[in-house]
């Protein structure tokens, strides 16, 4: 059996395998070696190729014939006729017809992040309707050209420091960031500046969400 020739690039694994299926007391075939009908072995070559190792399909495929008499090989000649006659299919389902289980499982992650991006949105509307002191916002500050540290920089984080039946007051992060998703997750006060605190309308609060400005809230 051929020796796997993976290779990886970019995170990306493809390759191939060269795989053998033998079955043994296949009946008898004609032997050009013997000149007559002698029992036989059948065997299949096959090459499986692979990316991620989980999207495979089959190419190459060589059905033979060894005379169980003399050791001769044929090339089998009526391939399809003979695995007709099989109580199942020669080749695995993962190497044939592995292509689905990862197109399967590529559709239900995305499902499942769809449905999880959607939990999130909920719970983030749920905490923008009802704010509470201490909630963390994901915040698109802007940019500020005063940033001579981080020019491109312009997303933070926001601790709410005080809530109301109008709004809520808030205290900026310390540190601004060029990626949303770069926004660490916990903080202590320390990383925010208490001096400066800002006044957020509710119907603001729903708006910069809506329009992105504000990408998530932590309680």
């Amino acid at each position: 059996m051929a020796a796997d020739k993976g290779e990886t690039t970019m995170f990306f694994a493809w390759g191939h395998q060269g795989q053998r299926r033998v079955f043994a007391n296949a009946g008898a075939f004609q032997c050009s070696h013997c000149e007559k009908e002698q029992p036989s072995t059948v065997v299949l070559d096959y090459t499986v190729r692979h990316l991620w190792f989980l999207f495979r399909w089959t190419t190459d495929k060589v059905w033979r014939s060894v005379c169980e008499t003399c050791g001769n090989i044929h090339r089998l000649q009526n391939p399809k006729t003979f695995e007709a006659g099989l109580s199942k299919p020669p080749i695995p389902f993962i190497d044939r017809r592995g292509w689905l289980v990862g197109l399967g499982g590529a559709g239900a992650l995305v499902v499942l992040l769809g449905i999880s991006a959607a939990v999130d949105d909920k719970n983030n509307l749920t905490y923008l309707h009802a704010p509470h002191v201490d909630d963390v916002y994901t915040m698109d500050f802007g940019r500020d050209s005063r940033n001579t540290e981080c020019p491109d920089c312009q997303y933070g984080a926001a601790v709410v420091s005080a809530v109301n039946a109008e709004g809520v007051y808030i205290h900026p992060s310390k540190k601004i960031y060029n990626r949303s998703s770069d926004v660490p997750w916990g903080a202590s006060p320390a990383d925010y500046v208490a001096g400066e605190t800002y006044f957020i309308s509710n119907a603001q609060l729903l708006d910069m969400h809506q329009k992105g400005k504000l990408m998530d809230v932590r309680r």
